[in-house]
């Protein structure tokens, strides 16, 4: 537990030093000891993550069949090497945190011990790194393509890079280029749109009915997951202050889309308000949900960016009240009674 609250606070004192800290040599510094410790802690790890579990079992043939070109080679180049299979939730880890920092480089320095810290917080971002190495790292790849400014080739070639970390990338992908072409100026649908998908996340049986409409599936292993009762598990809808505020902030965004619009901040705002909805509706399975996480992600963008649409000098307040609004998530979910990622156990100690 004190390995993940050092690390929490660590980083958050470094981005909040990196704000007002214009040297580009400490900034570096901070960036490489961020680093470090993400990928140290994350990647490192031991017996822990259910992809830990699941790709140690098959540390002969390294899923040679039927995964991503990416993974083969990553995979077979660590037994090449002779290395243990943690150096491959190290490599995974290396990569997923690098493109992580360079999203939250292009966002305004004011913002980003924010983005860090709720990246921190909620455990369907950090923790899910070692649940879900390879599309977690297709995640932030497709997030860094939509941040780039440069549109062209550049951001073609790692939308495809994407791809070969998880195909599943090619949804989102696809998803960006419509909302890039068809775009809507009221928030209108967004906003009956959320609200059921609200309404349907306190229905635990809404899965059921809505995988009812789902073509049977033949690719790869995912058929199971979706149509065997082994692989799905049913959770609650939390309560309580989360959830409300959450719904609040949630609201707020949409209601102030000609904000975000204005701030060029369009695509943010369509992806994480997408999140949102699919988050809600797909609550209950630990599959289908997973298709999400390529639009959850922006909530660590969006919600500090709101900070910048009040009045400047109320704009510190609102800043450290959310702050330690999700520093309090982080210590309650670290703190829980069994705890699936305690306790924590490193390869090299």
């Amino acid at each position: 537990m004190l390995i993940y609250i050092t690390q929490y606070f660590v980083i958050s004192l470094l981005y909040y030093v990196k704000r007002f800290n214009d040297s580009k040599s400490i900034n570096q510094v901070i960036y490489v000891v961020t680093l470090f410790l993400l990928v140290f802690i994350a990647g490192f790890r031991v017996n822990l993550g259910q992809d830990y579990m699941g790709y140690k079992t098959y540390t002969d043939d390294f899923y040679n069949n039927d995964i991503e070109l990416t993974f083969i080679y990553i995979s077979n180049s660590i037994k090449y090497l002779g290395l243990p299979i943690n150096y491959l939730f190290a490599v995974y880890s290396l990569i997923t945190f690098y493109f992580l920092l360079k999203i939250i480089d292009n966002y305004p320095r004011s913002i980003q011990f924010l983005i860090i810290a709720i990246f921190l917080s909620l455990p369907h971002f950090y923790f899910q790194t070692f649940n879900l190495i390879r599309q977690m790292a297709a995640v932030m790849i497709f997030v860094f393509a939509t941040t780039i400014k440069e549109k062209g080739i550049k951001q073609i070639l790692f939308f495809f890079l994407s791809v070969l970390f998880h195909t599943t990338a090619i949804i989102p992908v696809c998803i960006y280029f419509f909302i890039k072409k068809y775009t809507i100026k009221s928030y209108k649908y967004e906003l009956v749109a959320y609200v059921i998908s609200l309404l349907l996340l306190f229905v635990p049986n809404t899965i059921d009915i809505l995988i009812k409409f789902i073509p049977v599936i033949n690719y790869k292993h995912y058929d199971s997951y979706l149509f065997n009762d082994t692989f799905r598990q049913v959770g609650y809808a939390g309560s309580g202050v989360f959830v409300f505020i959450n719904s609040l902030m949630t609201f707020f965004t949409i209601l102030n889309k000609k904000k975000f619009v204005l701030s060029n901040l369009s695509i943010e705002y369509y992806f994480f308000v997408l999140g949102q909805i699919l988050w809600n509706i797909l609550f209950y399975d630990a599959t289908l949900i997973r298709i999400s996480y390529y639009f959850i992600i922006y909530y660590i963008v969006v919600f500090p960016s709101i900070i910048n649409f009040f009045q400047i000098k109320n704009r510190i307040i609102y800043c450290y009240a959310m702050y330690f609004f999700f520093v309090s998530l982080f210590i309650y979910y670290i703190t829980m009674p069994n705890n699936p990622y305690l306790p924590y156990q490193n390869y090299f100690y």
